[in-house]
């Protein structure tokens, strides 16, 4: 139990902590408690499938179960079901509830009589196609089962799983089972029957009146028995108004008295003695007694054994229940496989803001099941949303590792860029830069974005490559995405298929119209703005990494500072291929010129064959197209004049399958075509030297040998 406050503080004090920071902690772990409970009857209901109402602290509803007040449809009954619950949560979760906290007279936290009382206001506000499941009293602690046996209480075990406050009943050594219990009187010192009787309006009222009474407490009207019964405590000649005190008539003429009123004072004699009534005297609040409300006479409001038997059977107590930090885990822990992440600590913590949010409005609000998944949409979508901001953040931070631009460069592209971004007369949603290197653009554009007050922020826009856009399951979530308010007011696509228009204005949610797309990629037919690569264009930390590189020239390696001394040059030499082959991490090599043979280079004599056919091969051919001889020659032509030149009739289509089928005849006969020429021989038609010769074989056979030979003869 909470110690009083003044101990409390003393107790702070002693150990050096501020009273503030130990009131806080004993205060909101409850609060925590029971907004974890809404989120599990939220979470859990949608899970079943129910169609449902959910409440907290509404006023007027649920007295001492207000906590949270679930309303769903019965699927067998069909009709409208509650279930109401008060949460209490204890720091100390070793406490055990006995049962003179069951039988406490005061407000205790687990007080039957408040409780009944409750109840019994519940069962008023039920219509006729209304049903009560369940007041729950929900608990991290336990019960001393012994000290209630001993008392005449006992407890009756729930088999039935509940579909919501069902937890992991594993046992573990340093654990405790959740349990369901209900209610039952036995023969012993205790009569729940009796001490439940006392719950009535009047005892109520009497309890009240004699308290604040002994305790010199005003009687204001904030109280809510007295808010009920002022007018009727003065009208019946309870209390008189002049004296403070309790009314003569009251006291010492009980002939004079209406039956209700008999039955009060009688109430209040077996509270206390009449001879002490004479010196209570009541400070009672300005407007007491004065104003006629609702009830202008005492209500006897009788209990009846059959009402407190309902109770009895509605009454349940979940205790043992995880404690507030555990029954976070628990919500995390299912939200992870909803969400089908490992880590789902962002999602639970995300969607208990946006509960907390609703839990400490001014107007209490009701919250469905509609409602509640429109939340959970919410809160997958700022999931979708962190991860793209992640995936977007991690894409840049690599794009700036592979070069930087000057700042001149980067001031030019910001000022290009102004215009789509912040002209409010431009209608146009899309800009589409055509570029040669989408990369290096690219960076260019983040470079510049980081120079504009609205796009400093990672989440301020988005920088994806076109691949991760393709499918259009993709695309839905990328549209999803954009539809937050205050987040990604630009999406940057880097691709090299810009796709069509159609494909990028769908990805702008049409709730969204202030939201804009740009397209870097190579199509230049498309594009309004072009960006091109240029070496001046790099910073200087960039220049001296290229510069740094070392390339293979012709033999040693060495910087390529070395070989370009000057700016100019570089500007000259350096394009976009040669900086993204130096920046690959391969070795560069340039090998050295053909320089021309020395007179006596030892040369060994080459023959060449030449493609002419045999006729067989044309009769072979025509059999495995399955075509006659003349059908294959309006096909194609093989030409013994021109050396097995072949003349095609055909489509390019066609022509493939006739290839392999003349390839697959060589192979298996070589015989077909073996036209050999010497090498004295090769060009011995002079017409032959204003043609195209092509000499093919595999490498290492001295094709370029035999070209330079024939050149050194030639020439």
């Amino acid at each position: 139990m909470v110690p009083p406050a003044s101990r409390r503080a003393q107790a702070d004090k002693t150990s050096g902590k501020s009273l503030a920071s130990s009131g806080l902690r004993n205060t909101l772990h409850g609060d925590v408690f029971q907004l974890r409970l809404l989120i599990l009857f939220l979470t859990r209901g949608l899970r079943v499938g129910y169609a449902f109402q959910l409440e907290t602290e509404m006023p007027g509803k649920g007295g001492k179960f207000d906590d949270l007040i679930f309303t769903y449809e019965n699927r067998e009954s069909k009709r409208k079901t509650s279930r109401y619950l008060q949460a209490k949560h204890k720091f100390d979760d070793s406490t055990k509830i006995k049962a003179s906290d069951l039988l406490n007279e005061s407000d205790g936290d687990f007080s039957l009589k408040k409780y009944y009382r409750s109840y019994r206001e519940i069962c008023k506000t039920l219509g006729d196609n209304e049903e009560l499941k369940d007041c729950i009293i929900a608990t991290n602690i336990g019960f001393d089962e012994n000290d209630l046996k001993d008392n005449g209480i006992e407890l009756v075990s729930l088999k039935n799983r509940d579909t919501i406050l069902a937890f992991n009943s594993k046992k573990k050594s340093d654990s405790k089972i959740p349990v369901r219990y209900k209610l039952q009187n036995t023969q012993g010192t205790t009569n729940l029957y009796e001490k439940l009787e006392e719950t009535s309006d009047m005892h109520c009222l009497a309890h009240e009146l004699l308290k604040y009474g002994n305790k010199k407490q005003k009687l204001e009207l904030r109280c809510d028995m007295f808010k009920r019964y002022h007018f009727a405590l003065v009208n019946e000649e309870v209390l008189d108004l002049s004296s403070k005190t309790f009314h003569q008539n009251f006291i010492d003429n009980v002939q004079y008295l209406s039956p209700n009123a008999k039955k009060f004072r009688k109430i209040l004699c077996d509270c206390q003695k009449v001879s002490d009534w004479n010196k209570l005297a009541f400070d009672l609040s300005k407007n007491f007694g004065k104003k006629q409300n609702e009830q202008s006479e005492l209500n006897s409001d009788p209990v009846d054994n059959e009402e407190i038997k309902n109770f009895l059977d509605k009454l349940v107590f979940a205790v043992n229940l995880p404690n507030e930090k555990q029954l976070g885990c628990i919500i995390s822990s299912e939200m992870g496989i909803d969400f089908n992440v490992l880590d789902s600590r962002a999602v639970s913590n995300e969607l208990l803001i946006k509960m907390l949010n609703w839990f400490k409005e001014k107007s209490a609000t009701t919250l469905s099941s509609g409602q509640a998944e429109s939340l959970l949409k919410k809160t997958k979508e700022m999931m979708r949303s962190l991860r793209a901001t992640g995936a977007s953040i991690d894409y840049r931070n690599q794009l700036c590792k592979y070069i930087k631009f000057n700042q001149d460069a980067i001031d030019n592209m910001t000022e290009k860029l102004k215009p789509f971004l912040y002209l409010s007369t431009l209608r146009k949603k899309v800009l589409r830069i055509a570029t040669d290197s989408p990369k290096c653009t690219a960076i260019k554009i983040v470079q510049s974005l980081k120079q504009l007050s609205d796009f400093k922020k990672d989440d301020s826009y988005l920088i994806v490559q076109g691949k991760n856009l393709r499918e259009e399951r993709e695309i839905v979530q990328m549209r999803n995405i954009l539809r937050a308010k205050r987040l990604h007011y630009l999406l940057v696509v880097v691709c090299n298929d810009n796709g069509t228009e159609q494909k990028w204005h769908e990805l702008i949610p049409e709730n969204r119209k202030s939201k804009r797309i740009i397209i870097v990629g190579t199509n230049i037919g498309k594009a309004s703005m072009q960006d091109k690569f240029c070496f001046c264009d790099l910073n200087r930390k960039t220049e001296a990494k290229l510069q740094s590189k070392c390339v293979q020239f012709q033999g040693p390696p060495m910087k390529v500072e070395t070989l370009l001394d000057k700016r100019s040059e570089f500007n000259a030499i350096i394009n976009l291929m040669s900086f993204q082959e130096l920046l690959s991490g391969a070795i560069v090599k340039i090998p050295a010129p053909i320089t021309s043979l020395p007179k006596k280079f030892a040369y060994i004599e080459r023959q060449l064959e030449f493609s002419s056919y045999h006729e067989d091969f044309h009769n072979q051919l025509a059999r495995k197209l399955g075509l006659t001889l003349e059908e294959l020659k309006q096909k194609c032509r093989i030409d013994p004049a021109l050396l097995g030149s072949i003349e095609w009739f055909v489509s390019d289509e066609e022509r493939p399958n006739i290839w392999r089928k003349m390839k697959e005849i060589l192979k298996e006969n070589r015989t077909l075509a073996s036209t050999v020429i010497r090498q004295e021989n090769h060009f011995a038609d002079k017409d032959w030297k204003s043609r195209i010769m092509i000499i093919s074989s595999v490498a290492g056979t001295g094709k370029s040998l035999g070209y330079q030979n024939r050149l050194s003869e030639a020439y």
